[in-house]
């Protein structure tokens, strides 16, 4: 589904797309998680992967996801931020969408 998402201006760019978060495999309790329903800035021209860095890629049989590149036994793996959730090697990704660079929070008004 797509819809507009409303963005600062500064913290747009030509080539990037929003990802709105589903689930809390990237939610490790601090204030910076991304939480459920988040919605992450991705840079699509940003693709190199950099050990650290959170970005949007495609798993086969599982569609895209959130998942930060660590380094494993000298090998870059995607894991999830909560300790407890899955992890991959960077080899299973078939495609990376690019690399966030920024969260939207939205709270639910009663």
């Amino acid at each position: 589904m797509e819809y507009a998402v409303p963005i600062r201006e500064d913290m747009m760019r030509p080539e990037a797309i929003a990802f709105e978060v589903q689930g809390d495999s990237m939610d490790d309790g601090t204030p910076n998680t991304i939480r459920d329903g988040n919605v992450v800035i991705v840079a699509t021209l940003l693709t190199d992967l950099v050990r650290g860095e959170v970005f949007l890629v495609e798993l086969p049989g599982q569609g895209l996801m959130a998942k930060r590149l660590r380094r494993v036994s000298d090998a870059p793996w995607f894991l999830s931020d909560k300790p407890t959730n899955d992890f991959f090697p960077a080899g299973d990704v078939v495609w990376v969408v690019g690399q966030t660079y920024g969260k939207l929070s939205y709270s639910r008004v009663s």
